[in-house]
C-alpha cells in the first residue's frame, strides 16, 4: 500500500494526474461532437430535400411505410418517431445518450482535479507558501478541472443536441404527414385464416345474416321509393290528363263559337242581298204598276221577308241546342 501511495503522489506531484484529466475531457468533447456530426448530416440532407438519403431517417420511413402497409393503425405519429429515434447508434453508443455521457467525463474531470488537491496537500509536509511547488500544483489542477468542465458545458450550447433533435423529429413527422398519410378507410386488411371450422362456420352464418338483413332493408327501401314514385306519377299523369282535356274542351269550343258567328253572319249577308234583289226587282215591277198594287207588293215582300227572317232565328235556335247537346255530350266523354 505504501508503494501505491507513493506512486500516485508522486504522479500527481509530476503532473501525470494533469494529463488524465485532459484525456477525459477530449473524450468527453469527442463524444459529443460526434453527436452532433451525426445530427448535422441529417440536417443537411433535410435542407437540401433529401430526407431518404440519409440511412437513419430512411430507416424511420420504411418501418412507417410497412407498418401502415400491414394494416397498423398509428396513431400518435410524434411517438412513433421518437420510438424509433430512441435507438440510433454510434459505434454501440446511443446518440441521444452522448451529451449526458461528455457532461460525465466532465464531472470525472472536476473530481480527478479535487483529488489532486487533496492528494497535493496530504503530501505537504511543510506550511504552504505562495511561491512553493505545491501550492502552484494546486492552482493548476483546480483551474484547468474547473475550466475543462465549464468548456464541456458551454459547448453544449454550441452545438445544441436537444435543438437539433427536435427539429429533425418534427421534419420526418412533417415528411411523414404531407407524403404517407394515412387512410383511415382505405388500410389494406390482413386476412388471418382460422383453422377451428366450427368457429369458421359461425362466423359464415352470421354474415349471412347480416347480408339478408342489409338486403331486406335495401330491397324495402326500394319498394317504397317505387311506391312513392308511382304515386307521385299517376297524380302527375291525372293533373296533365285534365289539363289537356280542359285544353281540348277550350279549343273545341271556341271553334264552335266562331263558326256559329261566320254561319250566322253569312246567313244575315244572304238575307240582305236576296232582299236587296228583290227589292230592286219589285221596284222595277213597281214603276211599270200601279202604285196601289205597289203598296200591295211592298207589304207582301215585306211579310215574306219576317217569315223568312223568323225561320232563321228559329234555326239558328235549333242548331244552337244541337251545339250545346254536343258540347256536353264531350265533356261527359271527358270526364267519365
Amino acid at each position: 500500500m505504501r508503494v501505491i501511495a507513493d506512486f500516485i503522489i508522486n504522479f500527481t506531484t509530476n503532473g501525470g494526474m494533469l494529463y488524465v484529466i485532459i484525456g477525459l475531457f477530449l473524450i468527453g468533447f469527442g463524444i459529443k461532437t460526434a453527436g452532433s456530426l451525426c445530427y448535422d448530416d441529417i440536417l443537411d440532407k433535410i435542407e437540401n430535400y433529401q430526407i431518404r438519403k440519409n440511412k437513419r431517417a430512411e430507416g424511420i420511413i420504411l418501418q412507417y411505410e410497412n407498418e401502415v402497409k400491414y394494416g397498423k393503425k398509428i396513431n400518435n405519429l410524434s411517438a412513433f418517431v421518437e420510438r424509433a429515434m430512441h435507438g440510433w447508434k454510434i459505434k454501440s453508443i446511443l446518440v441521444e445518450k452522448m451529451q449526458d455521457i461528455g457532461d460525465i467525463f466532465g464531472k470525472v474531470c472536476l473530481i480527478l482535479g479535487i483529488c489532486a488537491i487533496a492528494i497535493l496537500l496530504a503530501a505537504q509536509k511543510d506550511e504552504l507558501s505562495f511561491g512553493s511547488q505545491m501550492t502552484k500544483g494546486i492552482y493548476i489542477y483546480a483551474g484547468a478541472a474547473a475550466i475543462l468542465f465549464i468548456c464541456l458545458k458551454l459547448w453544449d450550447n454550441v452545438i445544441a443536441l436537444d435543438y437539433k433533435r427536435n427539429v429533425i423529429r418534427d421534419e420526418i413527422i412533417n415528411y411523414l404527414d404531407n407524403n404517407h398519410a394515412v387512410d383511415g378507410e382505405n388500410i389494406p386488411a390482413v386476412h388471418v385464416e382460422m383453422k377451428n371450422e366450427e368457429k369458421d362456420d359461425e362466423a359464415a352464418g352470421e354474415m349471412d345474416v347480416i347480408r339478408t338483413d342489409w338486403c331486406d332493408e335495401k330491397e324495402l327501401e326500394a319498394k317504397e321509393t317505387i311506391e312513392n314514385m308511382t304515386e307521385e306519377n299517376e297524380a302527375a299523369v291525372k293533373a296533365v290528363q285534365e289539363e289537356q282535356k280542359q285544353r281540348v274542351i277550350k279549343k273545341e269550343t271556341a271553334k264552335k263559337t266562331k263558326r256559329n258567328n261566320k254561319n250566322r253572319k253569312g246567313k244575315k249577308n244572304v238575307a240582305d242581298r236576296n232582299m236587296q234583289a228583290e227589292i230592286k226587282d219589285e221596284n222595277k215591277t213597281l214603276n211599270l204598276t200601279d202604285e196601289g198594287d205597289k203598296e200591295k207588293k211592298t207589304e207582301n215582300l215585306k211579310a215574306d221577308t219576317d217569315q223568312s227572317i223568323n225561320r232563321e232565328i228559329k234555326a239558328e235556335k235549333a242548331d244552337d241546342q244541337e251545339i250545346e247537346k254536343i258540347f256536353d255530350e264531350v265533356l261527359e266523354e271527358f270526364l267519365s
